[in-house]
C-alpha cells in the first residue's frame, strides 16, 4: 500500500522515491499519508518490511517514527563523512585481523562492527553486558568483530521517556558512557545522534550513516557491516532485519512474550537475526532502577562521575565556588613561523585578541553551567612563557636538564606526547608517542647519556606523562629530580608525582592548543590513514570536559566560540596563512579533511563552523 501512495516500483531507488513523493505532493498537495509512506520508503530497512507488513503499528512496533526531518535537513544529517565525530581508533587496532582471512570468507561473513542506540540515563553494567553478549554471538557464527558503539540518544527522545524522569543532557549521557568504556579493548561511543542532529532520527539511520562513515574511512577490502543490538522489550525491532543487515536481541526479563512472537515471526528466514540470554548478574538491571536506588550497578568509572553530578544538585545552594585556572601564554612562540616583519605586530595582536576570547569563554562556560555541572567562579592566570624561558636556561647551567616541554630549551630534550583516540572520550592515555616529525622515543633516548638529570615540563597536571616516561628511562639515566616550570621551584624527591599539592589551581591549558595550525599546538590522535595529526581543543575533535575540566553542557557552546575566535584571528592576521604554512601534524589533519596546501587556513574554519552550526543550531 505503501508503493501505491506513491505510484511507483518496489524496485525504485530513493531518488525515484524523493521523486515520486515531490511529485505526488505539488499535485495532491501534502498529506500525512503521503509523507508517512515517503519517510517510510526512504528507509531501506523498513523498506525491506513494506512486502510484509502493512499496518503502521507494526512499524512503530518495529521502531519507526517520523522524525519531522525535510529534504535538506534529513540529507544534510548523512553528507558530509569528513566530519569526525565518531572515534575509530579501537577499530583501526583490530583492522589487522582482516588479513589473517581470504576474500571469500569475509564475503560470506562479513566483519562486524556491533551499534546500540538508547537513552543511556544512566547507562549500566546491563548495557555493557549486552553487547559482549552480542559480540559472542556473532563471533560464533562466524563474523570479525572489529569494534562496538554505545550511541545515546537525542535529548528531544529522551526528555520523553518515564514522564521525563529520565531526562539527562546529552553530554552527560555522552561522558557517562565514555567513562564506561574507556577500559574496554573495543567499545566507543558515537555522540553523533545525541550532539550533532537537529532531533531524534530512527536507530537505523544511525546504523546507516555509521556502516557509510566506517567504509568510507577505512575502504576495507571487504565492507564493514553494522550490527545492530536491542534489548527483548523491543524484540519486533527484529522485523526491519529479515531481509537487510545483521541485528543481535538480547532478552530481558518480563517480555518473554514478545520475544516467542519475534522468533516465530523470523522463523528460518531470519538467518542474520540472532537470540542472546542475558548472564544471571546482570539480569534485571536497568536505568530506571538506577536512577531510584543508586548506582552499585553502573561501571566503576561513570558510577563515580553519576556520583559527581548528584552532589552537584545537592550543593546547588551552596555558593559558586571560586577556582584558580591557568592559561600558559606562548602566543608569540607558537605564531613565530607565521610571523614577518610585516605581520608581525599585527599578527602577535590577533593572537592576543584569541587569548583573551579564550580566557572569557572559559570563564562563561564554568559560571553559567547550568545543573547537574558545578557552577564556578574562575580566577584565570596568564604565566608568561618568557619567565619559564628564562628559568629552565638558568637551571641548565647548575644542572644537566631533560626537559618534555616544546618551548623551552634543556641540556636535552625529548619531543614526546601522548596519543588519544579523535572524538573520544580521551579520560586518559596510555601511549606516549614521538611527537609527529621526530624519530622514535627509544631512538630519542640513546642519544642522551647516561648520568643524573632534572626532568623538566611545564606543568604536571595529572603526572602521568612523567610516569609514562619515568616507565620507559634506561638504568643509566638517573632522574634526580622532577620540576614543573609552571610551579618553578617545586621539587619532588620521590618518583611520585601523586605526592604534588594540586589543590593549587583548578586546571592548566595552553594557548596554543586552541588555535588551528600553531605551532605544536592541539591534541596528537591517529588519522584513519594512520597518519599522525594535531587536531585543536574544540569539537568535534577533544572532549573538554576530560581534557580541560570544561562543564560537559558547555562543550559545543564553548567550541563555536572558539571556532569564530579561530575565524576571527586568521581574518586578522595582517596576511592570509595557508594550510601549508601551519604545523606538518595540523597540515595531515585539514589535508585529510580535503584542503590543500595552498589553501588558506580561514577555509578550513569557516567549514568547521558551518557544519558545527548546522548539526547543533536546532537542537
Amino acid at each position: 500500500m505503501f508503493w501505491n501512495a506513491l505510484g511507483i516500483d518496489p524496485t525504485d531507488d530513493r531518488a525515484a522515491i524523493d521523486a515520486a513523493y515531490r511529485s505526488a505532493r505539488s499535485e495532491h498537495g501534502p498529506s500525512e499519508d503521503l509523507r508517512y509512506s515517503w519517510k517510510l520508503l526512504r528507509d531501506p530497512y523498513y523498506r525491506s518490511m513494506a512486502d510484509e507488513y502493512e499496518s503502521r503499528e507494526e512499524f512503530k512496533e518495529a521502531g519507526f517514527f517520523d522524525d519531522g526531518l525535510d529534504f535538506e535537513l534529513d540529507d544534510a544529517c548523512h553528507t558530509d563523512l569528513n566530519w569526525l565525530t565518531t572515534p575509530f581508533h579501537k577499530i583501526l587496532r583490530r583492522l589487522p585481523q582482516l588479513d589473517e582471512y581470504d576474500l571469500a570468507q569475509l564475503t560470506a561473513y562479513p566483519p562486524i562492527v556491533l551499534l546500540t542506540t538508547g537513552g543511556f540515563s544512566p547507562i549500566h553494567n546491563g548495557h555493557i553486558d549486552m553487547m559482549e553478549l552480542a559480540k559472542n554471538e556473532m563471533m560464533q557464527r562466524g563474523h570479525v568483530v572489529l569494534g562496538g558503539y554505545l550511541s545515546p540518544s537525542h535529548d528531544s527522545y529522551v526528555s520523553t521517556k518515564h514522564g521525563g524522569s529520565a531526562s539527562l543532557l546529552n553530554e552527560h549521557r555522552i561522558r557517562l558512557c565514555h567513562e564506561a568504556v574507556a577500559m574496554s579493548e573495543w567499545l566507543m561511543v558515537d555522540p553523533w545522534e545525541a550532539r550533532y542532529l537537529p532531533c531524534a532520527v530512527n536507530y537505523t539511520d544511525v546504523i546507516l550513516r555509521l556502516e557509510k562513515y566506517l567504509n568510507y574511512h577505512f575502504r576495507p577490502s571487504a565492507p564493514l557491516r553494522v550490527g545492530y543490538v536491542f534489548g527483548g522489550d523491543n524484540a519486533e525491532f527484529a522485523r526491519a532485519f529479515l531481509r537487510k543487515g545483521y541485528a543481535v536481541c538480547v532478552e530481558r526479563p518480563g517480555h518473554e512474550a514478545s520475544v516467542a512472537k519475534a522468533k516465530s515471526e523470523i522463523g528460518s528466514r531470519g538467518r542474520q537475526v540472532a537470540f542472546a540470554r542475558p548472564r544471571l548478574e546482570y539480569f534485571d538491571i536497568s536505568s530506571t532502577g538506577i536512577r531510584s536506588e543508586g548506582s552499585a550497578a553502573m561501571p566503576e568509572r561513570s558510577s563515580a562521575y553519576y556520583c559527581t553530578l548528584k552532589e552537584n544538585i545537592a550543593r546547588a545552594e551552596q555558593p559558586i565556588p571560586i577556582r584558580r585556572y591557568l592559561i600558559r601564554d606562548e602566543s608569540e612562540w607558537a605564531i613565530a613561523p607565521w610571523c614577518d616583519e610585516e605581520s608581525g605586530p599585527q599578527m602577535i595582536q590577533a593572537a592576543q585578541g584569541l587569548r583573551d576570547t579564550l580566557r572569557s569563554a572559559l570563564k562563561e562556560a564554568c559560571l553559567h553551567a547550568p545543573l547537574p555541572d558545578q557552577a564556578l567562579s574562575l580566577q584565570i592566570e596568564i604565566p608568561s612563557l618568557r619567565a619559564q624561558a628564562d628559568y629552565a636556561q638558568a637551571l641548565k647551567q647548575t644542572a644537566d636538564t631533560i626537559t618534555l616541554d616544546a618551548c623551552t630549551e634543556g641540556t636535552h630534550r625529548l619531543e614526546v606526547s601522548r596519543l588519544f583516540g579523535l572524538a573520544d572520550g580521551q579520560c586518559f592515555s596510555t601511549q606516549v608517542t614521538p611527537r609527529p616529525g621526530f624519530p622514535p622515543i627509544t631512538e630519542q633516548i640513546q642519544n642522551v647519556p647516561p648520568g643524573d638529570y632534572t626532568l623538566l615540563d611545564d606543568d604536571i597536571a595529572s603526572g602521568q606523562t612523567m610516569r609514562m616516561m619515568m616507565a620507559v628511562f634506561p638504568e643509566g639515566i638517573r632522574i634526580s629530580r622532577i620540576l614543573s616550570l609552571l610551579e618553578q621551584t617545586r621539587k619532588i624527591d620521590s618518583f611520585s608525582v601523586d605526592q604534588i599539592d594540586y589543590q593549587d589551581f583548578y586546571d592548566v591549558v595552553d594557548f596554543r592548543d586552541f588555535l588551528l595550525g600553531s605551532r605544536n599546538g592541539g591534541l596528537v590522535v591517529r588519522l584513519p590513514n594512520r597518519q599522525v595529526a594535531r587536531v585543536p581543543y574544540m569539537a568535534p575533535y577533544v572532549t573538554l570536559s576530560t581534557r580541560i575540566r570544561l562543564p560537559a553542557s558547555q562543550e559545543v557552546t564553548f567550541a563555536r566560540e572558539m571556532w569564530r575566535a579561530n575565524e576571527r584571528f586568521f581574518s586578522d592576521a595582517g596576511r592570509i596563512i595557508l594550510v601549508e604554512e601551519c604545523d606538518p601534524a595540523a597540515q595531515n589533519l585539514m589535508v585529510y579533511l580535503g584542503f590543500s596546501l595552498k589553501c588558506p587556513v580561514q577555509e578550513a574554519v569557516r567549514w568547521h563552523l558551518n557544519l558545527l552550526g548546522k548539526t547543533t543550531s536546532l537542537s
